[in-house]
């Protein structure tokens, strides 16, 4: 008898055992989940944005772009029975940044450098092509222009436009393997506008440089139509200055004051980070001019050939972490 409890109980264990595996051990049939549907979504809200946003707008009008493209996240979306599983920027939408970078961005001195730095970066990390480089904000060239409306003027800003780009051709063998200078050693900054105080000022080029900072102001003496011309100019004491040419002579405007002046300032931004000589240059664009210095004036009075040679040849050291100091600096001062 109890031989057939014991063998009783034993199927009892064993159909117990059974049943929970097959409980358990069965497979619940999965939902069926709905297909996955992609889409755009808020396109018109992205081009509205974006049209708002213009050239030299303010820091505030940028953050709330940006803002706002954090929460946008893109115009390619794909969704499952009506939420959102994930989304992307178009193409078009990569391309429409790329652009606000490099026209809006890229040139706006109303932006900080790093928060252009972090736009910069955010492109690169939603799929943005072609701005993987750091661009060099701090020596930005502004464009030549030419707004006078008086004839005279106008004419006479065309051949000052035109002496300026000489000199900025010329300065880009700084900074060649072929020019007179080292590749890298010096950082251009053509046409920028300052404002130190109560003090504005717009300057022709300023290099800076491992051996000093240069501050030049250029000068058309002597030229035709944006054309060298044989001519001469003579520095006489009592800081007159006069141009002979077709055996004529006429006298100019000392640029003694408006160099120096400019010299004083940049010396004034730059004193806080920086100590190192700053050169103040009158350049004459005229290649063909042939210049007499009578007296002995605190800045150097060059032809254009002369150029680079004067500032390789410069004496001074400055390292290459306060060459960036000078540069973020006078970046800070900038308005254009």
């Amino acid at each position: 008898m109890d031989s057939v409890r014991i063998v009783i109980g034993i199927f009892v264990i064993f159909a117990v055992i059974i049943a929970v595996v097959f409980f358990f051990g069965k497979k619940k049939p999965r939902k069926p989940r709905g297909r996955i549907i992609t889409h755009q979504l808020y396109s018109n809200e992205f081009e509205d944005k974006k049209r708002k946003l213009k050239p030299f707008c303010s820091a505030e009008e940028f953050s709330e772009f940006v803002f706002f493209l954090h929460k946008y996240k893109g115009g390619f979306v794909k969704s499952r029975e009506g939420i959102i599983v994930s989304r992307e920027y178009l193409n078009k939408e990569k391309g429409d940044l790329k652009g606000i970078f490099c026209n809006i961005v890229f040139p706006n001195p109303n932006i900080t450098t790093d928060n252009k730095e972090i736009f910069r970066n955010y492109l690169i990390s939603i799929g943005v092509e072609g701005v993987e480089k750091r661009p060099d904000y701090e020596s930005r060239d502004t464009k030549l222009r030419n707004t006078k409306q008086d004839a005279e003027e106008h004419k006479r800003k065309e051949v000052g436009n035109i002496g300026e780009k000489l000199v900025r051709d010329t300065l880009e063998n700084l900074n060649t393997a072929n020019g007179i200078g080292n590749s890298k050693s010096y950082s251009i900054i053509n046409g920028p506008c300052y404002r130190f105080g109560e003090t504005t000022k717009e300057f022709d080029h300023i290099v800076v440089g491992k051996n000093g900072i240069f501050i030049i102001e250029t000068k058309a003496f002597g030229m035709t139509d944006g054309k060298a011309q044989r001519a001469s100019l003579f520095i006489d004491p009592g800081d007159k200055w006069i141009i002979r040419k077709n055996k004529s002579n006429r006298e100019l405007v000392s640029p003694t004051d408006q160099v120096m002046a400019e010299k004083e300032m940049i010396e004034d931004m730059l004193k806080s980070v920086v100590s190192a000589n700053v050169y103040a240059i009158l350049l004459c664009c005229n290649s063909e001019l042939f210049i007499k210095n009578n007296i002995e004036l605190p800045y150097a009075v060059l032809r254009i050939d002369e150029l680079l040679s004067y500032i390789v040849n410069s004496p001074g050291e400055i390292s290459e972490e306060r060459q960036k100091c000078a540069l973020k600096m006078l970046d800070t001062f900038r308005i254009n």
